[in-house]
């Protein structure tokens, strides 16, 4: 992530270390890594509406766990990919999306062995 879109998130100017006062410089490139890591982090949470739905038919029938297995490979390989980088718009919503996931997958193997949780009231 560019300068100008690190110093707008810690709320610093990106030429504070110049010691200028000027305004602050977003590229259109920081824009678009802080527009896709925010809805990034938004699909990374859709899959709690997967979750929903198991917990409220108490199955996980309709769940491909092998689907999810191989998203959580590729979550795990952005993250590294984004931490090699020190880009937090990579690693920050592939963590989310991984953790996520881990919990998706967790729930729909529980009821397909029987340990199911208890249902929501």
């Amino acid at each position: 992530m560019g300068a100008a879109a690190l110093a707008l998130l810690s709320g610093t100017p990106a030429n504070a270390a110049e010691g200028s006062s000027a305004r602050l410089v977003i590229t259109m490139t920081d824009a678009l890594a802080i527009v896709a890591a925010s809805w990034g982090v938004l699909m990374a949470l859709s899959p709690i509406l997967q979750i929903r739905r198991m917990l409220e038919r108490r199955s996980s029938a309709d769940v491909s766990i092998g689907y999810l297995a191989v998203l959580q490979i590729g979550f795990l390989l952005w993250i590294s990919y984004g931490l090699a980088l020190g880009n937090p718009a990579l690693f920050v919503p592939n963590s989310v999306a991984l953790l996520v996931g881990i919990l998706t997958m967790g729930i729909a193997w529980q009821y397909r062995h029987g340990n199911r949780p208890p249902l929501r009231s």
